[in-house]
């Protein structure tokens, strides 16, 4: 599995102002799959670190998803468990919300557990071209790896996306403002998150371990253990003609 960033956030007056949270596979492989379910990927998944962020910092939210993951299935209708065929939104198949399509493409989703599953999906099922779906993967992986910087957040302070006219301040007033739109998608803040800088809420990139054990790794440390052998042999015969 590949390394992932943290979620970092510098925001006074929240609590805390200031944290870190280490995305996991399971949120990283989820994260991918809203990317393919959602479209608009960055913005997608930004939008969602900051909800996630927004409802970690605010006491009476602060536990209720403890991880990302539990806020992407909470959250984003693809990779909702309840939507798919005999789970609570849709017990029975529709053609709304839980029409047949649709919930094959959730299922499916649902169903990869890694990078290279949720390349294969079937272009039929997720209903994208093979092209869209690959360049969805790799947008997903460059913002958990910490590129999706200050600069490029096109989404600062929104932490609720929705079709036009479900992400509409003058009809939802929970809603303060649409901070960014992007084909059918509608990007915006509350109240308190209104303000927040482009670098409120980022994801740094992955710090390479000591302890990973690829084949640059292995030779590293076989290097350096010949070397200390050397360094050990070369004191114990200078000693030993002392």
């Amino acid at each position: 599995m590949a390394q992932w960033g943290k979620i970092v956030w510098d925001i006074p007056g929240r609590t805390p102002a200031r944290g870190s949270y280490q995305i996991t596979d399971e949120d990283g492989i989820t994260a991918i799959a809203v990317a393919i379910g959602e479209g608009d990927a960055l913005e997608s998944l930004q939008t969602i670190a900051q909800r996630w962020v927004h409802l970690h910092t605010t006491p009476r939210f602060a536990k209720e998803y403890p991880t990302l993951k539990s806020l992407f299935h909470a959250y984003n209708q693809p990779v909702n468990p309840r939507f798919l065929e005999g789970g609570k939104r849709c017990p029975t198949l529709n053609q709304g919300d839980c029409s047949p399509k649709k919930v094959r493409r959730r299922a499916a989703l649902l169903g990869a557990t890694t990078i290279e599953e949720l390349r294969a999906l079937s272009p039929q099922d997720i209903r994208e071209s093979k092209e869209e779906i690959n360049k969805r993967v790799d947008q997903a992986i460059d913002w958990l790896q910490g590129g999706y910087s200050a600069g490029r957040n096109e989404v600062p302070g929104a932490v609720h996306f929705a079709i036009h006219n479900r992400a509409n301040p003058n009809t939802r007033k929970d809603l303060r403002r649409v901070i960014h739109r992007s084909g059918t998608q509608s990007f915006a803040s509350v109240g308190s998150t209104d303000s927040w800088a482009s670098d409120a809420v980022l994801v740094s990139p992955p710090v390479p371990s000591l302890f990973d054990w690829s084949g640059k790794s292995v030779a590293l440390i076989g290097i350096s253990t010949v070397l200390g052998l050397g360094v050990v042999n070369f004191l114990l015969n200078f000693w030993g003609r002392k």
